[in-house]
């Protein structure tokens, strides 16, 4: 591994700054954190990526695009290891109804190979593979966020 270990979650909150429904990278605002803790806990309702079916294939494309590319990024060479979304707070109005051009994403890591495994502490994780085979099976725009092992 090149540049040490991988936290176990990492935290996106993303705003589509322009509110341009084709979600751009030039007016699409990402920051994102490294956690050793889930940095929403309560969040988890039964199926905590419920609220994806409500953005569009846009926004859910882009989302692809900015966990591949945490996949691919060097801090996970050689470790076997990937993210996966587990978590998702959508952006609020005032009045409550969802904003669909903020949310903040929560990625866990899973999948890692004995190497990492005994310096993480993290072990292949039955609940990613859990929620991959659910929101893999599911028709229409969770689709989108399949992934393979």
């Amino acid at each position: 591994m090149t540049t040490g270990t991988p936290s176990r979650y990492k935290y996106l909150v993303i705003k589509n700054e322009d509110f341009d429904p084709a979600w751009p990278e030039e007016s699409v605002h990402i920051s994102i954190f490294d956690c050793a803790e889930n940095p929403a806990p309560g969040n988890f309702d039964g199926r905590p990526l419920f609220h994806l079916i409500e953005y569009g294939p846009a926004a859910l494309q882009y989302l692809k695009r900015q966990i591949r590319n945490i996949n691919l990024s060097e801090e996970l060479t050689d470790t076997g290891c990937k993210y996966f979304p587990v978590s998702l707070d959508p952006g609020r109005l005032f009045d409550g109804r969802v904003d669909l051009n903020r949310l903040c994403l929560v990625l866990k890591l899973a999948n890692c190979n004995a190497a990492v495994r005994d310096v993480v502490g993290v072990a292949i994780d039955d609940e990613i593979g859990a929620l991959i085979a659910e929101f893999s099976a599911t028709s229409g725009s969770f689709t989108t966020l399949h992934y393979h092992y």
